[in-house]
Parts: C-alpha cells; sequence; structure tokens
C-alpha cells in the first residue's frame, strides 16, 4: 500500500469517519422520536417540518415546556440505578483476561436488578399513584435531547479521565482528539471498585430503558384511548421477556466484543445512552397513537414466533459464552467448536 492510501486510510479512519458519525447520530436519534410522536412516523411528514423550521420550533418548545421534569426524570432514574449498580449484592466473577493481564471483576446482578426496577415502576405508578408512567411519553422527545447533550459531555469527561487517571493498564491513547473522543481511551473505565462505567451505561442505563419505555408508551395508549391494544401487549410482552434474557445472561454479555473490544468513548456509550432508547423502541412508541388488534390466532402466532426467535438468540449466546469460558474445551451438538 502506497503512502498516499494510508494517508488516505488514516484520514477516513481517524478524521472523517468519526466526525460524519457523530455529526448525523444525533440528530438521527432525535429527529426519529419527533418523527413518531409529531408526524405519525411518516417520511414526508418529517421532511416537510425539518425544511420549514417546523420541526426545530417544536422541538425549542418542547425542552421549555418539558425540559426540567424530564431533566428530574433522567436524574433520578440514574441515581436509581446506580444504586442497584453499587448496592445489590451478588456472586463474583471474571470478566475474559485481556492482553495486557488484567482481569475485569464483576457481580452478577443484572437480572436482580431487572426485576427490581420494573416492580418499583408498578409499585410508583399503579399502586402509590407517585408518577404516571405516561407522564414519560409527554417528556419523551425532551428526554432525547437531554440525553444526547449529556453523552456529548460524558464522553469528553471518558476522554479525560482515560487521558490523566486510567483504571487499568488497558487503555490506548492514538494522539488524536476525533478519534480518541469517538473511540474511547479506556477499555475498562471505572470510578471507584464497583463502579464499571461501561456496565452502567450499556447494562444498568440503555438495556434498562429497554422494557420500561414500552410500558410507559402502553400506559400512554391506555391514557388516550381508555385500553391497550393486544398489538401493545404482544410488543410489550415480547420486548419484557427479551431483556430478561438479556441480564439473565448478562455475564455471559460481559465477554462479548461491546466489552472486550470497544472502549468507553462516543461509539459504544453514546449508542447505549441515546441510540439504544431511541431506536430499539421505536415501534412501540409508533404503536402508541395508532392502535392495532390482531385476531385471537394471529395475536397467538406472533407471540409464539416471538418467543421461539428469543429462545434462538438465548441458545447461540449461551454456546458463545460456553466456547470462550472453557477456551473452545466442549461441545457444541456433538462436535468441538474447531470442528464446525
Amino acid at each position: 500500500m502506497g503512502a498516499d492510501s494510508i494517508m488516505g486510510s488514516t484520514l477516513v479512519r481517524n478524521y472523517i469517519g468519526p466526525m460524519f458519525i457523530m455529526t448525523w447520530s444525533i440528530p438521527f436519534a432525535i429527529l426519529q422520536v419527533y418523527c413518531h410522536i409529531h408526524e405519525g412516523g411518516t417520511i414526508s411528514g418529517l421532511i416537510e417540518s425539518v425544511s420549514s423550521g417546523r420541526a426545530l420550533q417544536i422541538v425549542g418548545e418542547e425542552l421549555q415546556k418539558n425540559g426540567w421534569n424530564a431533566f428530574v426524570m433522567l436524574a433520578c432514574f440514574m441515581a436509581f440505578e446506580l444504586v442497584l449498580l453499587l448496592g445489590l449484592p451478588g456472586k463474583k466473577y471474571d470478566g475474559p483476561k485481556t492482553i495486557m493481564g488484567h482481569v475485569p471483576k464483576y457481580r452478577d446482578t443484572g437480572l436482580t436488578a431487572y426485576i427490581i426496577t420494573l416492580l418499583t415502576a408498578y409499585l410508583i405508578s399503579e399502586q402509590l399513584g407517585w408518577f404516571n408512567l405516561a407522564k414519560v411519553y409527554d417528556y419523551y422527545l425532551a428526554a432525547i435531547v437531554e440525553m444526547n447533550l449529556f453523552a456529548l459531555v460524558f464522553c469528553l469527561f471518558l476522554y479525560i479521565k482515560g487521558r490523566t487517571f486510567p483504571s487499568s493498564v488497558d487503555n490506548h491513547f492514538d494522539g488524536i482528539f476525533v478519534a480518541d473522543y469517538y473511540r474511547g481511551i479506556e477499555l475498562y473505565p471505572r470510578i471507584g471498585k464497583h463502579f464499571d462505567i461501561k456496565m452502567f451505561t450499556n447494562c444498568r442505563f440503555g438495556m434498562m430503558t429497554w422494557p420500561l419505555l414500552p410500558l410507559c408508551f402502553a400506559a400512554k395508549q391506555r391514557e388516550l384511548y381508555g385500553e391497550i391494544s393486544n398489538s401493545m401487549w404482544l410488543s410489550v410482552a415480547l420486548q419484557l421477556i427479551y431483556c430478561a434474557k438479556f441480564f439473565y445472561w448478562e455475564r455471559g454479555y460481559m465477554g462479548t466484543t461491546d466489552i472486550m473490544h470497544d472502549r468507553g468513548g462516543y461509539y459504544i456509550c453514546w449508542g447505549c445512552l441515546c441510540y439504544l432508547p431511541s431506536t430499539y423502541t421505536v415501534h412501540t412508541l409508533f404503536l402508541t397513537k395508532y392502535p392495532y388488534n390482531y385476531s385471537a390466532p394471529v395475536a397467538a402466532l406472533i407471540f409464539i414466533a416471538g418467543v421461539l426467535c428469543i429462545f434462538v438468540n438465548y441458545w447461540a449466546d449461551y454456546q458463545r459464552m460456553k466456547v470462550r469460558e472453557t477456551d473452545g474445551d466442549c461441545k457444541i451438538w456433538g462436535k468441538l467448536p474447531s470442528e464446525w
């Protein structure tokens, strides 16, 4: 490869690529939510709204109207999940050993935190009446804007932390701010002994918002129409089952590429703080204002197919975890991993 090709590749990898992704990703996350709340999920409506300036005006009005409530809601949720991360007891386990010889330590608290979070949401909304889950839908657009702003500042903190006081020997500094900010510096950034930042952003915030948001959208549909459609029930139920699977298997997730190779920077942290909540639940967000009821046989078929897909996903994840934990000294479907 010639010098010009190498220079071009470096330019794309360290400057153009990261800048391009960071430039479009934030408006994408915000406009996706805006489109489904205010434009009925239509691309034509979104394009017209953006080109006329109406979208920017509405986003500004939402921030002015709901910004403080959204901020308080996010702060309370983060604090609650942080308490669970730091305070819940759990069986200790090791993550994969890195090439630098570092072995990250974790506590297996994912499923317990998931159950406590769902029960708390039910208690404060349906039993005590302290908070109406339907309000999350009302604050959602403002919350997504605020989370994107928070993610930008948070990733800058991760950059400074990686430069000045890294948590372990597993850190890489390219010396190019854009690249280091985007990809991150530390592989396992931590604050103190138990505050694992990637576990918090990925699992306790990102993955924990996933099951909660559909429940909030269902509550809003009930508020709007007096009942919840079976399409909404299906969507919520399958996502709850999938997320329960994830937290049951969380130990396996801590040995995946997300954790083993992606350093704590914009790429993974913004993705879990902003992209996951705004994208993974977007189909349920759409259903909020557009209820639809399937016939009983069709609904049953969709539910069975969904559960089957989740089981297949779990089975693949389990096999991957088993191979890694045994360093390949195991059999999958009667054969060694190397024989497939």
